[in-house]
């Protein structure tokens, strides 16, 4: 699920500093003093149907709570089946201003590295 943020005046993209990122459930610090970030890729929990991110930017405190639809989809006899994580909506956020831009979280296997922008966040 990838999440950009934006300049809440222009709409153009806008770096922050993200000085410590993390999700709920999730042992370890996913960013820790990254200047000048605009894209932030999160981990989508299989076994739940929300996750929470806690950041501390350079502009403060904010929380994140993000639901969606856990779906399983056959894909064949020989691959099994894969989740897919539609119906993504926003339950809970600090940020001055936030939108679900695509409310599916799907992976594109022909470019299974590009992920496709899920939130638009702005500040």
């Amino acid at each position: 699920m990838r999440l950009n943020f934006y300049d809440l005046e222009s709409g153009d993209a806008s770096a922050i500093r993200i000085n410590s990122l993390q999700v709920l459930g999730s042992d370890s610090v996913l960013f820790d003093g990254v200047p000048d970030i605009t894209t932030v890729v999160l981990p989508i929990n299989p076994q739940a149907d929300s996750i929470s991110v806690f950041f501390d930017t350079e502009l403060g405190s904010d929380t994140l709570i993000i639901g969606y639809d856990r779906i399983a989809r056959l894909i064949s006899e020989e691959c099994g089946a894969e989740a897919v994580y539609k119906g993504i909506y926003i339950i809970r956020n600090d940020f001055d201003s936030i939108r679900v831009f695509n409310s599916s979280a799907e992976i594109n296997f022909l470019e299974p590295d590009e992920v496709n922008e899920n939130i638009q966040v702005f500040n």
